[in-house]
């Protein structure tokens, strides 16, 4: 269950007379406010693969005969969390014309303050065969309040020239992406801080268990920072019948923000931090009417890798960044029947064919969805502003997957 409350503010100003000179300021500020329960049960499966099997593969090295064992089946970790956050920025753009050249420059300062508070608990009933007869009661809370604050500048230069068919661009800017908290990870969290406490209680150290990641490190996750590259043009041809959009973009990160999931055992996804990425590519777009006749299409490439990402445990130097295709394509095909009624304007008749991949979904790239493609198609009438359709997607039933996750 997620309740989210949000409110925001922008005041701009702008010249009102059209000069060579032109400029907007402005300012914008927000709360916002998430309150989340989200338990997860852990049942017998879980208990026994991600608890017991470890823990008893230990003791067993010592006590051969003697177990680990816990009375529930199954068992809820309860979750609350709050992250409330605020923040405020101040922006200003200036651009100027010369002629055909219109040259642009900006800068934005970014403020934000967010926080997590947490309250996180369970209760399980365990007993060592070789010395508790009877099971005991452990109960476990993680409780706890973090916040951080974020302030950036952010730059932007731009330059444009007008051809007689449209205008060539260029355009540098900074990109920025506020830090923030894992939530998702909690269920892991709870789940150590419950066998640490079995182990305290015991005496012991259960060979084989581990957590596989920091915990100060897996609540949080550090902002990203980029640099942005643009080239290309918009082109209007053809007696303004043919609207062609082209680019060319290079984007430099670091600190790239990823969803990953933890190695080994584990529940719960969190997002994390790559060392630095890059991803190029390129863009076309093109819409044609002429008389009746709609088409448009629209194409895109990205080349996205890893440059440096060691996260401890593995390298993935040099490995494509999960969950960016390669490739999206579309295609559209629509045609207005004029109809004189009383009750209809139109008649529309579209057909449509859209294709993404490759994707990978993880960061060491064995494991993918190849290019698939489908067809759609709608008919609809209209009258005025009123459109009443009927409509199909992925006609050809191709199967794909949208998403990828790790189960116990």
């Amino acid at each position: 269950r997620q309740q989210e409350n949000a409110m925001t503010q922008e005041v701009i100003l702008r010249p009102t007379e059209e000069k060579a000179w032109q400029w907007i300021s402005g300012a914008f500020g927000f709360y916002r406010n998430i309150e989340l329960d989200a338990p997860v049960t852990f049942k017998y499966d879980g208990i026994d693969e991600l608890i017991l099997a470890n823990a008893n593969a230990g003791i067993h090295t010592v006590f051969p005969k003697a177990n680990l064992q816990i009375r529930e089946e199954q068992f809820p970790i309860e979750s609350h969390f709050k992250l409330p956050a605020f923040g405020m920025s101040l922006y200003h753009q200036s651009d100027r014309k010369v002629g055909r050249w219109k040259f642009l420059a900006g800068i934005r300062f970014d403020y934000e303050r967010t926080a997590i508070r947490y309250a996180n608990s369970a209760n399980i009933h365990y007993r060592f065969t070789l010395t508790m007869p009877e099971y005991k009661l452990l109960p476990v809370e993680m409780d706890g309040r973090q916040s951080k604050a974020f302030f950036e500048v952010m730059p932007k230069v731009a330059v444009m020239y007008a051809t007689g068919a449209g205008n060539l661009y260029l355009t540098v800017a900074q990109g920025y992406k506020t830090g923030g908290y894992n939530t998702q990870i909690f269920s892991d969290l709870l789940q150590n801080r419950l066998m640490s406490r079995m182990m305290s209680d015991l005496g012991v150290y259960f060979s084989g268990y581990e957590t596989g990641y920091d915990v100060e490190s897996a609540i949080s996750y550090k902002p990203e920072y980029s640099w942005n590259y643009e080239a290309g043009g918009h082109f209007r041809l053809f007696n303004g019948k043919l609207f062609v959009d082209a680019a060319l973009f290079y984007m430099d990160c670091r600190n790239q923000q990823l969803t990953v999931f933890p190695p080994g055992k584990t529940t719960g996804r969190l997002m994390s931090n790559a060392g630095r990425t890059r991803s190029f590519g390129a863009e076309l777009s093109a819409d044609y009417r002429y008389g009746n006749l709609h088409l448009t299409g629209n194409y895109g490439h990205t080349n996205a890798k890893f440059i440096v990402f060691d996260n401890g445990n593995d390298n993935y130097s040099g490995k494509r960044i999960p969950y960016a295709p390669i490739n999206t394509v579309s295609a559209n095909c629509e045609y207005r029947l004029d109809v004189s009624h009383r009750w209809i304007d139109h008649l529309l008749f579209n057909i449509g064919w859209q294709g993404v991949g490759k994707i990978y979904w993880n960061e060491d790239n064995t494991i993918s969805q190849p290019f698939y493609s489908f067809p759609n198609a709608y008919v609809a009438l209209k009258k005025n502003a009123v459109v009443m359709g009927l409509w199909g997607k992925n006609l050809t039933e191709t199967e794909y997957a949208t998403f990828y996750f790790k189960s116990v």
